[in-house]
């Protein structure tokens, strides 16, 4: 592929005297040859797993902003092209598993990366669970404090 493209403007009126005549043309950097893609396969707990149809593969920004997302096919690859050069993160969800890891992924002029992703079941035996202790009365958190779990409660 070419970094350049021909823009195409109206030229000025001219006569062929000799059959021949100069024309300057104007080329300009067409961006979508900058870009790059990023690809790869999604498993299904670890690398020797199987591929994991229909997870979402999500690409941010450095910031951590969505900018572009996917599904993986039905042997769990996906492609993500068109991406300006620059610093991103990638990583995958599916109903049932955990979000992945964040995986850093930088793109250069005219570059694809290969980037395979896990996508883990999420255990049922280890949620978790979070919060923040208030006062009742005051409504301001309370330090220290101890938060206790039991299998059943019979009250």
């Amino acid at each position: 592929m070419n970094d350049y493209n021909l823009k195409l403007n109206v030229s000025k009126k001219f006569i062929l005297n000799n059959n021949e005549e100069n024309i300057n043309l104007n080329l300009e950097k067409n961006e979508i040859y900058n870009n790059g893609s990023v690809y790869g396969t999604v498993y299904d707990g670890t690398l020797s797993d199987p591929p994991l149809t229909g997870a979402t593969v999500k690409v941010f920004t450095s910031d951590g902003i969505p900018y572009q997302h996917t599904l993986t096919d039905s042997k769990g690859k996906y492609t993500i092209g068109n991406l300006p050069i620059g610093t991103y993160i990638i990583a995958t969800v599916k109903d049932g598993y955990m979000l992945s890891e964040d995986v850093p992924l930088i793109i250069t002029n005219n570059g694809a990366v290969n980037i395979d992703l896990i996508a883990k079941p999420i255990n049922t035996n280890n949620n978790i669970v979070y919060g923040i202790i208030t006062d009742s009365i005051t409504n301001l958190p309370i330090d220290g404090a101890i938060v206790q779990l039991y299998n059943d409660i019979k009250l």
